[in-house]
């Protein structure tokens, strides 16, 4: 019921039950109880205002104008009737302001009286004075001669300039003239029997008040001023309107304000005819001029009544309050004289001593007005008038042409005293009330003032202020008594009501600003009684009409008293707003959004006064208790909640906060739209309640800690689901940001990282055990089809990649406020992913390598590990020379792994990793290598040489393995058939303690049946010391039977930094790629050899050699001259390979893997070549034969046509790609190929003295760390600077290489190799002392890394 209705009682009346409020917090003093209740009020009664009211009716009564019937004779001027009805259309409706305190909204227009006026009265008048007007009213010998005087008077330049010099158009100022000289005239001018010279003046003047009219509607005179002009003398009796005694009527029915005076006082018919006729004798005109001369005399005099110096701030104000008042009151007086001419205006005032000249003047004007025309001169005695026998001269005058006064009629407009107009107290000077002062109860003497010190009143109260208050509530009252509620509106004083206010104020002379404050305290206090027919909207437009008169009378001009009556009358009204405020807040949930605006908007207005400005200068204190009680309905609000929800029956108190807090978050929304801006600047709804509310929620949060850790879970099924802690992280994050951005300066008190922390932690660690499961759901579900025409990938790495920036955006997403935490979750998921691509990379890579080496359906039933099916299946493929085509899903597989590169690059740049490294490096610095626990060593096995010839055709199928002291195998490269000199070029990654280890490198011999041979074994160290410089290390392994291995390895500490897992992960997809990649090579490798092999150049060259018979036991070569295609038809073969094969790879291989495989294609292709022309090194004499120059021709032109295909007229590979070391290289060959043998050995020993003479750096191997590989951008910076490093200087090798064809080489051979095996240990243990002298190496640091 009190929502439907509260925005209606809002507006009507305020609640009863705020006895809570006023006790508390901050109140103004001095309420209306207490103004009302002050010394002397006792004697103001509505007995004494009764009869002072009445009074002032009854005077207004006596000077209002009875209006005759207009007479034939004065046509209507039909300029002036268009002039009046275009006024009235302009006109606007009155309203309660303009009414209630005329006066003051007057127009601001200046009013001037014509020029031409004086010009135009004087044309008109002498029409008059030499009898040429047709009226027989202007006949009268009495009005002629008053008018001939008057003449006269205008022809002279100082009365002309009198007329000039009226101020602000008060035209009545010229009938004033003509008054005071028809007076003197008519005084000493003997009159008819039974005629007074009063009643002639009258009619005298309503004469000439017509003739001054047609005279302003005349042609000569219209101007803009004319409409107002004309209104003013409209007020002034005309046409024989008249205000004499003998006028009035004895009964009340035609006296209006007396009846309303009664109808308010509820007086009965008989007893206010008596009240009327007691007071006749004493009410009248003369009294009402007594009663201001005696104000003017109590002003001259000091006196208290109307106001004196010590009633005013400055004596500036004073002395203007004081010239404007005695105007007002000199223009009343006036005004009187005007209404009543034969009235008795007694010995002149000071202010009026300048009226005496100007009667001399007149008497000037009258004798010589006589001395014209003595004819017409009156009896010596003026006291008795003398009639001649000409009637012509003095021809009879009708003194009754005026109707009864029961045939008048009332004037269209009503009189408008001079003081209703502009405001004499609109200027400029403005002094403002001392801010220092302060609002102190008044004593009696605010609204009492003397009446005695200049002489008694008739129609003024001993206490018109207090009077005045009294009648005020008493009109209020009568207006609200006679209407019904719904007829009320905010115009709540009739027209007639409002009559009455302004003659009793301007009679007893109560000041505009205590009128105004009374009205709205009236109304304050109506309020306050829950009268229903007064809303705040009378109050609001109470204070709008009391600011707008500001504006025209300004506060500083008043009085000090009447100062403090706004301040008190506003501290009523702000008062009883904040109580009303104080209600409608314990509803603010229920209430409508603009229930406040009509109580804000009367504050406002409030504190735009700067008199409570300086009386108050802090308003807060006063709205301390408005906001407890917001911070009470939003914890009563937030209790009733938590109790309705909890009452659910629920065993997931998650899902409650959750509700709590979006709860929580929906009010502050519903509110923030109802509520934008604080409450008048000092009640913020929105702050006030999260301030509370957030607080509690956080409460109950922490006092359920225990219990919700103990049942998360990561599905709904075993416990509350995680999922629900995250929803309510998010809402308690978004509270947190609402409680900070609401309440500056608090602190909000829950750790949101410390409650959840545990919860991510449990959440990473579920999705890490997730992973596999992600990993084979990607392959199982992967048809390995390209996703699109450019995306040559299949659908496997989308998925995966998918999962991961899922899971990043999940955790991104969380905006967790701690960086330090954020940047160890991503570091958590960042090791998951190196996880999942490692498991993916070793999947995908065995499904590739079931499509490189496919088993047929039929030999199913043997296994795929046996060793002597693949090695007799690689051995018929070798014997036939039968090429191994590729399919589509074999590019796509190693496309994947590609992608991945590419996909993970991306991740990089999405997960911020350099910069959460820095954050991470800030916090946790880098552990020292040396206190690690434990060390990844990164173990290269590059190659192996001179092994022993285990199998039949006398070379072995070897692979390498090293295992740890107890013997277990740790790593196992692949098998490479029919070689001495194997090439494998795998790396793998061994993790270890900070302690020494001995490893051994195996050389194993694949064997078709039975166990594998062993070719040798040997031993190496992992040693902190030596490898812990970052770099890569290469280190000769020597076999215990013969031969050699060659290791690369290099070491770094394991570290749990986001960068290191990164590094792995790419580490490991480069492996893979780089391991399928070589894997297509070594497919084509077998038929390449076949096709580039010694026996296709000996089948070449065959049919061109013949044996002569002369010598059957010496053969001559005689070979004939072989043709560019001859020699390409050779490997026409390759070339219908490469044209099937390649144009595959190109169709299905990604641009970037497919360059990359040519580039190894090219480089198998190379290393063919250089095994047709020379043996490898090694220090013993090798077996085979130099190549004829035939046959090296034949190699060479080989490698210029494979050359030229590869590069396809630029379409191909580029020339750089072919002009690689090892081109260049088999060019240099050919150099020393001729050369004796002696010629070789000098030529090594030069390059080997030049070698020693410039020493060289020992040349280490880059650093190719985990960290050093993060991101693509790290590892394509690597290669560029393993290019920069690459040793070109390989003349002294390819020698000892071709030496070992020569015969008598062996010593040298050995000696040579020795040397060169002792320089490299050297340098190996110089490096090793180096590093144990030196100082440590620092660790090196992430912006190290970056660099």
């Amino acid at each position: 019921m009190f929502l439907r209705n509260f925005h209606f009682n809002l507006t009507k009346k305020k609640n009863k039950k705020m006895s809570g409020y006023e006790s508390s917090g901050r109140r103004i003093s001095g309420g209306t109880n207490k103004r009302t209740n002050e010394q002397g009020s006792s004697n103001v009664t509505e007995d004494s205002t009764y009869q002072c009211a009445l009074r002032i009716a009854y005077l207004a009564y006596l000077t209002q104008p009875k209006p005759p019937k207009p007479p034939p004779s004065f046509a209507p001027n039909p300029q002036t009737v268009a002039i009046k009805n275009a006024e009235d259309k302009k006109r606007p409706n009155s309203f309660i302001g303009q009414e209630i305190f005329s006066g003051i909204f007057d127009t601001k227009k200046s009013l001037k009286i014509p020029k031409e006026l004086s010009k135009a009265l004087r044309e008109r008048l002498e029409v008059i004075v030499t009898g040429r007007d047709p009226n027989p009213i202007y006949n009268d010998p009495y009005f002629r001669r008053d008018i001939s005087i008057f003449h006269r008077s205008l022809s002279q330049q100082p009365f002309r300039q009198q007329i000039q010099q009226i101020k602000s158009g008060k035209i009545e100022e010229v009938v004033l003239l003509y008054v005071r000289s028809a007076q003197n005239e008519l005084k000493s001018a003997p009159m008819p029997p039974n005629v007074t010279w009063q009643a002639k003046l009258t009619d005298h003047v309503s004469y000439f008040i017509e003739i001054l009219k047609e005279t302003l509607q005349s042609r000569d005179c219209i101007s803009s001023s004319t409409p107002e002009l004309l209104a003013r003398l409209e007020t002034l009796p005309s046409n024989g309107a008249g205000h004499s005694n003998g006028g009035t009527s004895n009964g009340t029915d035609d006296m209006k304000m007396v009846k309303l005076v009664q109808s308010i006082f509820q007086i009965s018919n008989s007893q206010i005819q008596k009240d009327i006729n007691a007071i006749k004798k004493d009410c009248t005109p003369q009294a009402s001029l007594e009663d201001l001369r005696n104000i003017i005399n109590h002003i001259n005099l000091g006196a208290a009544f109307p106001a004196r110096k010590e009633d005013f701030e400055t004596e500036e104000v004073y002395n203007n309050w004081k010239a404007i008042e005695l105007k007002t009151l000199n223009e009343l007086m006036t005004t009187m004289i005007i209404l009543f001419p034969g009235i008795k205006v007694g010995n002149p005032t000071k202010d009026q001593a300048q009226d005496g000249a100007f009667d001399s003047y007149l008497k000037r004007q009258r004798d010589s007005v006589y001395s014209s025309n003595p004819s017409q001169q009156y009896h010596n005695n003026p006291s008795q008038p003398q009639y001649s026998n000409n009637s012509s001269q003095y021809p009879p005058v009708n003194y009754n042409r005026n109707p009864p006064p029961s045939q008048q009629t009332y004037p269209q407009q009503t009189y408008s005293p001079p003081h209703q107009q502009q405001s004499p107290y609109n200027n400029n000077t403005r002094q403002v009330f001392n801010p220092n002062s302060t609002v102190e109860p008044r004593d009696s003497s605010a609204l009492i003032e003397s009446s005695n010190d200049g002489g008694s009143f008739i129609f003024i109260p001993p206490n018109p202020r207090r009077f005045y208050k009294l009648l005020m509530n008493k009109c209020i009252e009568y207006e609200l008594l006679t209407g019904s509620p719904g007829e009320h509106s905010v115009k709540i004083l009739s027209k007639s009501v409002i009559e009455l206010l302004n003659e009793c104020a301007l009679r007893w002379r109560v000041s505009p600003g205590f009128r105004w404050l009374q009205y709205l305290d009236a109304l304050k206090n109506h309020f306050d009684n829950e009268h229903p027919a007064i809303t705040l909207d009378h109050i609001k437009e109470g204070m709008h009409l009391l600011k707008d008169a500001t504006k025209l009378r300004d506060v500083s001009t008043w009085t000090i008293n009447d100062r403090r009556e706004l301040v008190e009358v506003f501290s009523g009204i702000h008062d009883s707003l904040l109580k009303l405020m104080a209600e409608a807040l314990e509803h603010l949930f229920k209430i409508k959004a603009d229930a406040f605006d009509p109580i804000i908007s009367i504050l406002y207005l409030i504190y735009e006064s700067e008199l409570f400005q300086a009386t108050y200068p802090d308003i807060t204190p006063f709205y301390n208790n408005l906001q407890e009680i917001v911070r009470k309905v939003a914890v009563e609000a937030y209790l009733v909640k938590r109790d309705q929800i909890y009452s659910q029956e629920d065993d997931n108190e998650v899902v409650k906060l959750i509700i709590l807090a979006r709860w929580i978050q929906q009010e502050t929304e519903r509110l923030t739209k109802k509520f934008p801006k604080s409450l008048i600047g000092q009640i913020n709804v929105v702050c006030l309640i999260v301030e509370k509310q957030v607080p509690l929620l956080t409460l109950d949060l922490e006092n359920a800690t225990a219990e919700i850790s103990g049942k998360v879970r990561m599905t709904s099924e075993e416990g509350i689901p995680v999922d629900d802690i995250f929803e309510l992280y998010r809402e308690i994050s978004e509270l947190k940001i609402i409680y900070e951005s609401r309440n500056t300066g608090c602190v909000f008190t829950l750790s949101i990282e410390k409650w959840f922390e545990p919860h991510v932690k449990m959440w990473l660690e579920a999705t890490d055990s997730k992973t596999p499961e992600w990993v084979q759901t990607a392959i199982s579900m992967d048809e390995f089809k390209a996703v699109s025409v450019s995306d040559k990938h299949s659908s496997s790495v989308v998925d995966l990649f998918t999962s991961f920036n899922q899971t990043i955006d999940f955790i991104k997403k969380l905006n967790w406020p701690n960086e330090y935490q954020y940047a160890k979750f991503m570091t958590s998921l960042s090791r998951t992913v190196s996880k999942a691509l490692d498991q993916y990379c070793d999947e995908i890579e065995e499904l590739f390598m079931k499509d490189m080496f496919p088993v047929e359906e039929k030999e199913q039933e043997v296994s795929k590990q046996s060793a002597w099916y693949i090695r007799a299946k690689t051995a018929m493929a070798s014997e036939k020379a039968v090429s191994f085509d590729f399919k589509p899903t074999t590019c796509i597989k190693l496309n994947n792994v590609e992608a991945a590169r590419e996909q993970l690059d991306k991740l990089y740049e999405t997960m911020e990793v350099d910069r959460l490294s820095e954050v991470i490096s800030k916090i946790e610095p880098d552990v020292p290598e040396d206190k690690q626990d434990s060390y990844l060593y990164t173990i290269k096995i590059v190659l192996a040489e001179n092994l022993s010839a285990l199998d039949s055709n006398g070379y072995s199928d070897p692979y390498c393995v090293l295992a740890d002291e107890m013997g277990n195998r740790l790593v196992q490269t692949r098998v490479i058939y029919e070689t001495l000199n194997p090439r494998w070029e795998e790396a793998f990654d061994i993790t270890i303690g900070s302690e020494t280890r001995q490893l051994s490198a195996i050389i194993l011999d694949r064997d078709q049946v039975g166990s594998d041979d062993v070719c040798g074994k040997g031993t190496f160290v992992l040693d902190l010391n030596r490898f812990n410089d970052y770099l890569a290390h290469e280190v000769w392994v020597d076999l215990d039977t013969q031969g050699r291995v060659l290791l690369r390895i290099s070491m770094e500490g394991e570290k749990d930094i986001i960068q290191f897992y990164f590094g792995k992960a790419f580490r490991t997809l480069k492996r893979s790629h780089d391991d399928m990649a070589r894997t297509i090579v070594d497919r084509m490798s077998p038929f390449l050899k076949r096709c580039l092999s010694r026996d296709v150049i000996n089948k070449l060259l065959k049919p061109a050699t013949s044996k002569t018979l002369t010598n059957l036991f010496k053969e001559t070569d005689k070979p004939n001259k072989l043709t560019d295609r001859d020699i390409e038809k050779a490997i026409d073969p390759i070339f219908d390979y490469f044209d099937t094969n390649l144009s595959t790879l190109n169709s299905h291989l990604h641009p970037i893997v497919f360059s990359m495989v040519m580039i190894r294609i090219w480089k198998d292709i190379l290393s063919i070549i250089e095994a047709l022309i020379i043996p490898p090194l090694s220090e013993r004499p090798s077996d085979m034969k130099p190549l004829t120059d035939n046959e090296l021709d034949v190699v060479y032109n080989w490698l210029t046509f494979l050359r030229t295909y590869l590069h396809a007229d630029g379409n191909g590979m580029s020339v750089d790609e072919l002009a690689s070391t090892k081109y260049h290289e088999i060019q240099q060959i050919r150099i020393f190929y001729d050369n004796t043998t002696e010629g070789l050995i000098n030529e090594y020993l030069r390059v080997k003295m030049e070698s020693t003479a410039s020493p060289k750096k020992e040349q280490k191997g880059l650093n190719k760390s985990v960290l050093n590989q993060r991101n693509l951008g790290t590892i394509k910076k690597r290669k560029t600077e393993k290019r920069k490093h690459h040793n070109n200087d390989n003349n002294g090798e390819l020698i000892l290489r071709i030496l070992r064809m020569r015969a008598g080489t062996k010593g040298f051979l050995k000696q040579q190799m020795e040397e060169r095996a002792k320089k490299m240990a050297a340098m190996t243990k110089e490096s090793i002392i180096r590093r144990e002298e030196a100082p440590p190496v620092p660790a090196l640091q992430n912006s190290q890394l970056f660099a």
